[in-house]
């Protein structure tokens, strides 16, 4: 049965091409400095709810620790550190009072598997003597979800997202589909609850994080996120192909695509990037 993760369905989405050259080509680059205060941020927060209390110490020692962890592979890792932990903290420090004082579920792996309604084997019908399983066009596919928090808590399922940016969490909540299809796998195991979403966004520069208030999953949203889950998974790696956009100005991947459009070779510098990251 395929297998995908909700990131790889998002990545898919935005850009088949994306998705082959991190995806099935395997390519690497070195994490920028944003990319790095991201991390940093979400691992900080991961660390301190997955951990007792009484052995959190300071987020800034925590962040410092992490931050070095990330840089390990740069010569002038300190010098790094010194320039991006203040943003780091900025952030931190705008986490709400509220994300510290419930109990969550962190980041934990979860499954939520479709199966093909036309397919006898994933109705449980028992397979031939001799035969497949399942029918060369099944359909079935198993998704692979990590939502960075989430609970349960006088009947209503909570979902929250981090993002260190200065984007409205109501870009995200109306744009992207990543926490609906959190919720979906969610819904699994806790049917027939209300469920909430909730983006925070911790910008790393000095302006204010964005909280936005819960937003109600509702009944014909729950049915179109389904299908659209589906279908996303199902299409996964069908076809790759370059869906240029706005987007493609910050793709780790802009230099191979450049050099395609340019007519010019790329496997060079694909090899290359193999070689950046183990």
């Amino acid at each position: 049965m395929k297998t995908v993760s909700v990131t790889s369905i998002i990545d898919y989405r935005k850009c088949p091409k994306f998705y082959q050259y991190r995806y099935v080509d395997k390519l690497r680059v070195p994490p920028n400095a944003n990319m790095v205060s991201g991390s940093v941020v979400h691992g900080v927060i991961e660390y301190v709810l997955s951990k007792d209390r009484s052995l959190w110490g300071t987020l800034e020692n925590i962040a410092e620790v992490l931050m070095f962890k990330e840089f390990a592979h740069r010569d002038d890792a300190r010098t790094q550190v010194t320039k991006y932990l203040p943003g780091v903290l900025r952030a931190l420090s705008k986490v709400p009072e509220w994300v510290w004082e419930r109990t969550w579920h962190v980041e934990e792996l979860m499954e939520w598997t479709y199966r093909d309604p036309n397919c006898p084997a994933c109705l449980g019908a028992p397979p031939v003597t001799g035969g497949a399983v399942h029918t060369a066009h099944c359909n079935a596919v198993t998704v692979r979800m990590k939502p960075d928090l989430w609970l349960v808590e006088d009947g209503v399922l909570d979902i929250v997202e981090f993002k260190t940016t200065e984007n409205d969490p109501l870009d995200y909540l109306l744009f992207n589909a990543q926490h609906q299809f959190y919720a979906i796998g969610l819904m699994k195991e806790h049917p027939d609850m209300l469920v909430r979403f909730r983006y925070v966004c911790l910008p790393t520069t000095t302006k204010k994080a964005g909280d936005h208030i819960p937003w109600v999953f509702t009944t014909n949203a729950i049915a179109a996120a389904r299908e659209e889950l589906v279908q996303g998974a199902v299409d996964v790696g069908s076809k790759m192909y370059m869906n240029r956009g706005f987007w493609c100005k910050g793709c780790e991947f802009k230099g191979l695509c450049m050099t395609v459009l340019t007519g010019g070779d790329e496997r060079g510098m694909m090899e290359e990037m193999k070689e950046v990251m183990p």
